[in-house]
């Protein structure tokens, strides 16, 4: 490619016409001033009044204590539940009336396999569960196939905690973050790979003795938002008995 030639700017010299100072301009200059200042007074005294009748100023606030969530209320991944309508509130002032929002996970399908269930969408395939050598694994679909989730348990089996949580810290230390998954250690990070793209969890099973993996894929050339539907996947992840 051929580097990009500089734009050169013509130095044209303007004239500006001169303007006298007549008791007529300096009418108008006052005028002008006076109709501002009203205008930016109202925008300002409109604000104002928004963000004090508002609460939270600015929407639902996610929270990280459930203790913080008011008396009688329950508690899912950052949002108080009161009376089975999600709701989400400042943990500052829980007393305040709380901000309602919706929880889309609320009625998806359920995918339940070795001990460890989560939801997914409702138009998406029901699983297909097959053995492997280590476990079971398990794979749900949108309609077109565009989007993937997997599952495989199992893995690393017979290994240590302390090698399995080794194994999580590592492969969540190349450009991917730690974080936990119904009270355990979890692992997760996203790849580019031949036109696909790949965000893959790796969990410490219950007994810390294996690791379960989930993933989501999807084309690279679609540019789908995979990180933040395989957010709320993984928000109802739970351990079964």
């Amino acid at each position: 490619m051929e580097p990009n030639e500089p734009q050169l700017t013509p130095n044209i010299q303007t004239t500006q016409p001169s303007v006298e100072n007549s008791p007529k301009n300096y009418t108008k200059i006052i005028l002008l001033s006076v109709i501002g200042l009203l205008l930016v007074g109202t925008v300002a005294g409109a604000y104002y009044l928004k963000s004090k009748n508002t609460w939270p100023p600015n929407g639902p606030i996610p929270i990280e204590n459930p203790e913080s969530c008011p008396p009688g209320s329950t508690y899912k991944g950052g949002i108080c539940f009161i009376g089975g309508t999600p709701k989400s509130c400042s943990a500052t002032n829980k007393d305040e009336i709380c901000s309602t929002v919706s929880d889309e996970t609320a009625n998806w399908k359920t995918f339940n396999i070795e001990n460890i269930t989560f939801n997914y969408p409702n138009d998406w395939t029901d699983p297909e569960i097959f053995p492997t050598n280590s476990g079971l694994s398990g794979v749900v679909k949108t309609a077109d196939g565009y989007i993937e989730v997997g599952v495989h348990t199992g893995g690393n089996k017979g290994h240590s905690s302390k090698v399995n949580e080794e194994f999580i810290k590592r492969y969540a230390s190349d450009e991917g973050k730690i974080l936990l998954l119904d009270n355990s250690l979890a692992g997760i990070r996203g790849v580019e790979l031949q036109g696909v793209k790949t965000i893959t969890v790796y969990i410490a099973a219950k007994d810390k003795l294996s690791v379960y993996s989930i993933y989501i894929t999807s084309p690279q050339s679609l540019n789908l938002n995979t990180e933040e539907l395989f957010d709320q996947i993984l928000s109802t992840f739970r351990f079964t008995p």
